[in-house]
C-alpha cells in the first residue's frame, strides 16, 4: 500500500506542462522503484501484488511525457517573449548579492521584429530539434539523434542572429533532459520485466530460459531496449541464497 501510494503521488504532476515538474517526478520514481526491487530480491511479493505493481507501472510513459513537457516549455517561452514585447521589459531574479531582487531591463527601443523573431526561433528549435529526439512510433531515444541535433545547433551558432540568442542559450539544458526521460523509462521497463520474472518463478519454481516465455501470461508485451530498439538482453544465473538461509 505504501509503494502504491508513493506511485500515485509521483503521478500527480503528470498533467503539469512544466519540464521541472516532470524532472521532479523522475527523481521520485527512481526512489519509488527501490522498495519494489528490494521486495523482489527477498521474494516478498505475492503474485497478486506483482501483477498489480506491473499494471501500475505499465500505465507510465515517460517518452510521451517528454513530448508533453517540451510543448509546455515551448509555449511558456513564447508567452514570456510576448509579455516582453507588450511591456518592453525583461525581468529576471538576481541573487548574486543574497538579496534575491528582481532586475528589470528596458527593451523600450527594441523593434517588434526582435520579439516575433525570437518567438519564431523558440518554435523552430522545439519543432526541428527537440521533438524529434524521441521517436514515439518506434519508441527509441537514439544518442546519435541527440549528437546530430547538438552539431546542428553548434553550426547555427557560428552565424550570429539576434533572434536566436535566447533559444540557443536554453537549448543545452532542454536537450540534455531527454537523457533523464530515457533513463527513467528504461528503469521503468526493467522493473516491469522483473515483476513478470518473479511471477514466472512463483508459478514454475524457476526463472524462464528466455524473456519470450513471459508474454502474454505475465506481461502483456515485452518492452524493448529504447536506445537501439533491439530486444532486451537476458540470461539466467544461479539463484542467490534466500535471506536468513544461512548459506
Amino acid at each position: 500500500d505504501d509503494v502504491k501510494l508513493l506511485l500515485r503521488v509521483t503521478d500527480c504532476g503528470r498533467e503539469q506542462p512544466f519540464l521541472i515538474s516532470h524532472l521532479v517526478r523522475i527523481g521520485m520514481l527512481s526512489i519509488n522503484l527501490q522498495p519494489i526491487y528490494e521486495g523482489l530480491a527477498q521474494h516478498r511479493w505475492s503474485d497478486a501484488q506483482l501483477m498489480d505493481l506491473e499494471q501500475i507501472l505499465a500505465k507510465q510513459d515517460y517518452l510521451v511525457d517528454f513530448k508533453f513537457a517540451m510543448r509546455g516549455e515551448k509555449i511558456i517561452a513564447i508567452d514570456t517573449i510576448e509579455k516582453q514585447r507588450v511591456t518592453r521589459e525583461m525581468k529576471f531574479g538576481d541573487d548574486s548579492a543574497g538579496t534575491n531582487k528582481i532586475v528589470i531591463t528596458s527593451l523600450r527601443w527594441a523593434p517588434s521584429a526582435f520579439f516575433y523573431g525570437t518567438e519564431l526561433a523558440f518554435a523552430q528549435m522545439h519543432q526541428q530539434f527537440i521533438v524529434p529526439l524521441v521517436d514515439l512510433t518506434n519508441r527509441v531515444v537514439a544518442p546519435a539523434a541527440l549528437r546530430q541535433v547538438q552539431a546542428a545547433i553548434q553550426s547555427q551558432m557560428k552565424h550570429y542572429s539576434y533572434y536566436k540568442v535566447q533559444a540557443q542559450m536554453v537549448f543545452p539544458a532542454i536537450a540534455s533532459s531527454v537523457k533523464r526521460f530515457a533513463i527513467i523509462q528504461a528503469q521503468l521497463d526493467l522493473a516491469r520485466v522483473a515483476c513478470a520474472l518473479e511471477r514466472y518463478r512463483l508459478a514454475y519454481g524457476q526463472y524462464p530460459e528466455t524473456l519470450d516465455a513471459l508474454a502474454p501470461q505475465f506481461i502483456g508485451k515485452l518492452p524493448h531496449d529504447i536506445i537501439n530498439g533491439q530486444p532486451l538482453h537476458y540470461r539466467r544465473t544461479d539463484d542467490p541464497p534466500s535471506p536468513g538461509s544461512g548459506a
